[in-house]
């Protein structure tokens, strides 16, 4: 569990680069990848890294861009995860990614704010959303979703 960790550029509790990570069955709340223009994932940033995330909450985390998870890309696959009241100032107020492929199954994204993608904001990424739910999320364009330049594909939602 990682409660109110900051970092002053990207991943307010985990940065990773060229690396694999898996994780379960943990949550993140109240961390900050700090409000300048260098903060990038406010729970986790990842960079050419692969992801594995199952029943696991990020909950009331912020940074400038992907105010849960940013990923570079890179690869994730999400499974039963919960993202509730997380905030970026600029792009993907849970999930923001960027030349990645990301897969989400089973998921929910609730009250989450981002003038860009409420809840999600691929750019240059492949995205497969299955059996998920949007609820609450509020932005100034997409508030669920926000697709720039994306292979996306929808279901069950």
């Amino acid at each position: 569990v990682k409660h109110g960790k900051r970092a002053y550029q990207n991943g307010g509790a985990i940065y990773t680069e060229h690396s694999t990570l898996d994780i379960f069955g943990s949550a993140f709340w109240s961390c900050v990848a700090d409000y300048s223009e260098y903060g990038y994932g406010g729970a986790l940033y990842l960079s050419a890294s692969t992801i594995d995330v199952r029943e696991s909450t990020f909950d009331s985390n912020s940074a400038e861009n992907g105010g849960g998870i940013y990923l570079l890309e890179g690869s994730a696959s999400i499974t039963s995860c919960k993202f509730e009241s997380n905030t970026a100032m600029d792009g993907g107020g849970a999930i923001r990614c960027k030349q990645s492929t990301v897969i989400l199954i089973r998921c929910s994204f609730q009250w989450s704010y981002s003038p860009f993608g409420g809840a999600l904001f691929p750019s240059a990424s492949t995205i497969d959303v299955h059996e998920s739910t949007f609820d609450s999320n509020s932005a100034v364009k997409g508030g669920g979703i926000y697709l720039w330049d994306d292979s996306a594909s929808i279901t069950s939602c």
